[in-house]
C-alpha cells in the first residue's frame, strides 16, 4: 500500500497522471490501478478528473497531508533505525571525476559513516535524462534540456577562463585576443564543448584542436604536461594555479558561463537519494560553493 501512496503523492504534485507516471518511469495505467484500489480501501475518491488535469477532492487534500507524514516516517523507519541491519541501499551517481573532487569526495566519508547501510556506485558520464530510465540516481553536470521531472542543485555559477602551464606559455607565447587561440593548441573537452567552439562576449571562435576528450580531469592534466590551452572554471583548476602549474590567461573579453547542477528525481524511488542530495547541497552551502553566482 506504501507504493500507492507514493503514486498518488506523484500525481498530486505533477497534476496528471501521464506526466507522474513518466516522471517514476511507470505506464501510466500501473499508477491508476494502483491509486483506483487506494481508493476503494479508503472508500472515497481523492482526485477530481478531467482529460488535461486532476485535483484533489475535500478527503484527498486531507489524505494528502498525512500521507506525507506516512512516507517520510515509513521511510525513516526503513533506513535509519534498524542500527546497521538495513537492507542495503545503493546510490548510483554519474559525473565527470572532476566534479566528484570538487563537490562529492570531501564529504562522502561523513555521509557514509552516518548511513552505514549505503552504497555508493559511481558511474560512466551520463545524460540527466538517464534517471527517468531508471539507470542512474544523480547525476552531476550540465544539461541544456527543459528537465521539469528533475530537482536540480546548483553546484557552480561561474564564467570559465582559458589556462595553460608556464611551459606552455614561454614557448608558444600568450594569446591576447581569441583570434590569437587559431595559432595555438587548444585542448577541448567534447563533453562541455561538443561543437569545438569556445566563447568570448557571446562571439563563437571555431577551434580545429589536435587533441580532444571527453573527460575533464583529463583536459586539465593534459594541459599541465605543456599540450596546450584549456577553457574551465576556476573552481576546477584554482589548486593547481595556486601551485603554479596553470597560469590564467587574461584577454580581457567575458568568457562563457558555466552552470552545473546535480540533478535527481522529483520523486526517487528510494528516499535515501533525497537525503544524499540534502546532504550534499548543505555541505556546499557550507563551502560556499552554490553561492558563487
Amino acid at each position: 500500500m506504501i507504493e500507492a501512496i507514493r503514486y498518488f503523492l506523484a500525481v498530486k504534485s505533477e497534476g496528471n497522471f501521464a506526466r507522474a507516471a513518466w516522471v517514476l518511469n511507470l505506464a501510466p495505467s500501473v499508477i491508476t490501478k494502483k491509486i483506483k484500489i487506494l481508493e476503494n480501501e479508503l472508500g472515497y475518491k481523492l482526485f477530481y478528473r478531467t482529460t488535461r488535469r486532476v485535483t484533489l477532492t475535500p478527503e484527498g487534500q486531507l489524505f494528502a497531508s498525512e500521507a506525507e507524514a506516512l512516507v517520510k516516517n515509513y521511510d525513516h523507519l526503513f533506513t535509519e533505525l534498524s542500527n546497521g541491519k538495513a537492507p542495503i541501499k545503493v546510490i548510483r551517481i554519474s559525473s565527470p571525476f572532476i566534479l566528484i573532487r570538487l563537490f562529492v569526495l570531501k564529504s562522502l566519508n561523513e555521509f557514509l559513516s552516518q548511513n552505514p547501510n549505503v552504497h555508493i556506485e559511481f558511474l560512466n558520464e551520463a545524460s540527466p535524462l538517464k534517471i527517468a530510465d531508471g539507470a542512474v540516481d544523480i547525476v552531476l553536470g550540465h544539461s541544456t534540456h527543459d528537465l521539469p521531472h528533475l530537482n536540480k542543485i546548483p553546484l557552480l555559477l561561474a564564467c570559465r577562463r582559458l589556462y595553460a602551464s608556464p611551459a606552455y606559455l614561454a614557448q608558444r607565447g600568450t594569446p591576447k585576443t581569441p583570434q590569437d587561440l587559431l595559432n595555438h593548441d587548444c585542448l577541448v573537452n567534447l563533453t562541455t564543448h561538443p561543437d569545438r567552439k569556445w566563447i568570448f562576449d557571446n562571439k563563437e571562435i571555431t577551434l580545429h584542436p589536435r587533441i580532444t576528450t571527453h573527460d575533464g580531469a583529463l583536459v586539465v592534466a593534459l594541459a599541465m604536461e605543456d599540450l596546450g590551452i584549456i577553457n574551465m572554471a576556476e573552481e576546477a583548476v584554482l589548486d593547481y594555479v595556486r601551485q603554479g602549474k596553470l597560469l590564467p590567461l587574461d584577454m580581457k573579453v567575458k568568457g562563457q558561463a558555466s552552470s552545473l547542477y546535480l540533478f535527481y528525481a522529483k520523486h526517487p524511488k528510494e528516499h535515501i537519494v533525497r537525503k544524499f542530495a540534502d546532504f550534499l547541497e548543505k555541505k556546499l552551502k557550507q563551502q560556499d560553493f552554490t553561492a558563487k553566482k
